[in-house]
């Protein structure tokens, strides 16, 4: 039994995104970049020189540079918009940047969480909670706290060992789970 007809028109794909519409500066080496949720600043996680480089999107400026740990592989923000966590690939850390513009320590490494080999991939709990972190190099999987007056905060309070080659990892919407990407598929942890 056939179902009625239905009217559809096949577009063509547009190929053109948009135009460039600048470029910001930048030293090179750039690995990952987060944006606050405000949507004024951008951390560009650099592997050449071990920096965050800041960015001011609304003039198209560089802040500053931040010093972090050896070959930042990726950074992402706390939905707060308080802090940044960076992989340090060649550290085997975790480095903490303040980004609240009214902190005293703003735009500064807070701190260094140590974690497993080749750390490379980051995730963080919609609500903020925590921070899930994948190493390539022997295939564990940390959780740390980032919750400002926990006990626990910024320090690993779970760990796991899923597989070695790990490089992708993200958390589901409830932060119950964590999604694992590795060279066999795809692994999933139960918070």
């Amino acid at each position: 039994n056939a179902s009625a007809p239905f009217a559809f028109t096949v577009l063509a794909p547009d190929s053109v995104l948009g135009a460039i519409i600048g470029d910001l500066p930048s030293q090179g080496g750039v690995q990952s970049i987060a944006i606050t949720p405000d949507g004024e600043r951008a951390y560009a996680a650099n592997v050449r020189t071990n920096t965050v480089q800041v960015l001011d999107l609304t003039r198209g400026t560089t802040i500053t540079n931040i010093i972090v740990g050896v070959q930042p592989a990726m950074i992402a923000i706390l939905p707060s918009g308080l802090r940044a966590y960076v992989v340090n690939r060649g550290g085997d850390d975790v480095s903490v940047v303040d980004t609240d513009p009214d902190s005293p320590t703003y735009h500064t490494e807070l701190k260094r969480i140590r974690v497993g080999k080749q750390p490379v991939a980051l995730g963080i709990a919609r609500d903020g909670s925590f921070v899930a972190v994948a190493c390539k190099g022997d295939g564990n999987v940390f959780v740390i706290d980032s919750q400002p007056g926990s006990p626990a905060h910024d320090r690993v309070t779970k760990s796991a060992t899923v597989a070695v080659g790990s490089q992708a990892i993200a958390v589901s919407a409830d932060g119950t789970r964590i999604f694992i990407g590795t060279p066999a598929g795809v692994s999933v942890l139960d918070l």
